[in-house]
């Protein structure tokens, strides 16, 4: 599960950096099984996001340097807003 919060990080792409972004995680909507669901929402320059919304393999470095891993679909909230839904295990 990804800690409760919002900052500032890094979106990374495998081993590369992509961009820097602004995070807000969410609290854990609903519970599927064995998972627990969060929102996370990524503030960026718009320039990236179209490249963002076809990559594959993304990863999120924490402020704290903890990664976690971007599932796709990412979705177009507005100019310069993303947003993803992760699941995690219980």
């Amino acid at each position: 599960m990804l800690p409760v919060e919002q900052g500032g990080g890094q979106l990374w792409l495998h081993d590369q950096f992509l961009c820097k972004v602004e995070y807000f995680v969410g609290d854990p909507m609903k519970h599927v099984g064995n998972c627990i669901v969060q929102r996370v929402i990524f503030v960026l320059d718009d320039e990236h996001c179209a490249k963002l919304l076809d990559a594959y393999h993304l990863i999120l470095v924490l402020a704290d340097g903890g990664r976690y891993a971007i599932p796709r679909p990412l979705q177009r909230l507005g100019l310069g807003c993303l947003e993803c839904y992760v699941e995690s295990p219980r």
